[in-house]
């Protein structure tokens, strides 16, 4: 079984609203990340979204989740593995890819609620590395800003 930790962090564009870093860390040493703007729960979709994207096939694949909505949306679903069509507060769009990613890979897809803060040390790597990218970008604007 594959097992992929997933993280979100916040951080206030000046003028753009609000900007999130999502990553992700396999527990085998792989890793992702990217930006979205919007709410927290479209991020850790994002999050999720990449990772399955990332690891196809036929091995059962884990994905732990820090938003509840998603991962409850999961289970609660379809019972298939799969989310429900419609999932307040998710973009439709997104949802429609993820279930058009996981129906085309051969293994099976769970998501699990990783509990606020009851952080597996996979899950506190992939927060890391979104806080750490969160101040990057920070940084960056700022000296662009000054420029």
């Amino acid at each position: 079984m594959i097992i992929v930790s997933t993280a979100v962090a916040s951080s206030v564009a000046e003028g753009a609203g609000r900007e999130f870093v999502w990553s992700w860390v396999d527990h085998m040493g792989g890793s992702g990340m990217g930006e979205s703007h919007g709410t927290s729960d479209n991020a850790h979709l994002r999050a999720v979204l990449d990772s399955v994207k990332s690891h196809p096939g036929a091995e059962p694949l884990m994905v732990e989740s820090g938003s509840s909505v998603l991962a409850e949306q999961w289970n609660v679903g379809r019972g298939s593995g799969r989310l429900a069509a419609e999932v307040v507060g998710l973009d439709d769009c997104l949802l429609a890819e993820l279930g058009d990613v996981v129906a085309k890979r051969t293994g099976p897809v769970k998501v699990r609620w990783a509990r606020g803060e009851v952080l597996s040390h996979y899950q506190a790597k992939a927060a890391q590395l979104a806080a750490c990218s969160t101040t990057v970008r920070q940084e960056i604007r700022g000296t662009l800003a000054s420029c």
